[in-house]
């Protein structure tokens, strides 16, 4: 069993347990403290599990970059091999800054890296990067390029109503983004013609129907599929 004397809970962990309902909270709060310092998986089955997993993977990645960081310092840089490693990470996180507007080097680059988020939420599509630009675009229109490069780069490291914001904004997006791609699929698998006797379809709302074989063809969002039955 792992044992340290102390771990890196981060800014998201915190706001991610102070949006679960009051009498998980404290679960959660003993299930960060329990894995951080011994290493103890919690029980969590379902859901809770789900909740969990990104938690877990945070706290692994701040303790070993914690750690690591330690280790370099003592021994007066970082291991041979990971240079090229930290480059790729920085380079994705430059990349994806560039995309939105604003270009950063790598040393803005590792900042955003080190500032206690999610590692995951720098990544594309709907990063957090991408939640900031736009937030910083809509809300600052009649700034200069280069304000709105200083507040782009405030904001993703110390704007905490926005870290608080963007899982929302984001789970709003990839709903929209489901929804979209639902309504292509639904047109793109949509009969032409009857089943049955080959003939034309009548619509009524959005369902299709044959009056001369007496068929209805509706679609089903679960299943993602047009199926017919008699009237």
């Amino acid at each position: 069993m792992r044992q340290f004397s102390t771990f890196r809970m981060s800014e998201t962990t915190h706001n991610q347990i102070s949006t679960l309902p009051e009498d998980m909270r404290l679960r959660y709060y003993e299930a960060v403290c329990n894995y951080g310092l011994y290493g103890i998986e919690p029980d969590f089955q379902g859901v809770e599990q789900s909740i969990w997993i990104p938690m877990r993977d945070l706290i692994d990645s701040a303790s070993d970059r914690s750690r690591v960081y330690s280790d370099n310092g003592k021994k007066g840089g970082a291991p041979v091999g990971n240079t090229n490693r930290n480059q790729s990470k920085l380079n994705e996180v430059i990349n994806e800054s560039l995309d939105h507007g604003y270009y950063i080097d790598n040393e803005m680059a590792l900042e955003f890296v080190r500032c206690g988020m999610d590692p995951n939420w720098l990544k594309p599509p709907l990063s957090f990067i991408e939640f900031v630009a736009n937030r910083v675009e809509e809300s600052y229109k009649n700034k200069s390029s280069v304000e709105k490069k200083k507040i782009f780069v405030t904001a993703i490291k110390d704007w905490d109503d926005l870290k608080s914001e963007y899982p929302k904004w984001k789970n709003d997006k990839e709903k929209s983004m489901a929804l979209k791609e639902d309504k292509q699929h639904r047109e793109k698998t949509k009969p032409k013609t009857c089943t049955k006797c080959g003939g034309e379809l009548g619509q009524y709302n959005d369902e299709l129907y044959c009056r001369k074989c007496q068929l209805n063809c509706s679609y089903y969002e679960g299943t993602q599929t047009w199926e017919w039955s008699n009237w």
